[in-house]
């Protein structure tokens, strides 16, 4: 027993009654033909656009690279400044910690040598 469903339901069928009926003509709600027709106010022209003063405006590609490339190496040569200055904290710190360990260890090796 096979039956054959039909991929469309019953409401969406053919009938004569849907294809014939008239079309309503699609249009905007927000204007009609006189208003259409009718002469715009002139509000003015558009101003020119202002041009950019300063040596890295970004009009030309060069510019762009140029002050990228600066702005990178500005930044990278104060970050490795204050590294190293970092650096030369912390081994002054590490250099006084040895130099503490040197002189507490001379303090305590003619104890522990002599028998």
């Amino acid at each position: 027993m096979s039956s054959t469903i039909s991929s469309r339901p019953a409401s969406r069928s053919f009938s004569p009654a849907r294809t014939t009926r008239p079309r309503i003509a699609n249009r905007s709600l927000s204007s009609t033909r006189a208003v259409r027709e009718e002469a715009s106010p002139n509000w003015g022209s558009v101003p020119p656009a202002k041009k950019r003063i300063g040596a890295f405006r970004g009009g030309c590609g060069g510019y762009r690279i140029v002050g990228f490339l600066f702005g990178f190496s500005l930044a990278s040569s104060l970050a490795a400044y204050d590294l190293l200055a970092e650096y030369k904290l912390a081994s002054a710190a590490l250099q006084a910690s040895v130099e503490d360990l040197h002189t507490s260890t001379q303090k305590v090796c003619p104890d522990i040598s002599a028998p």
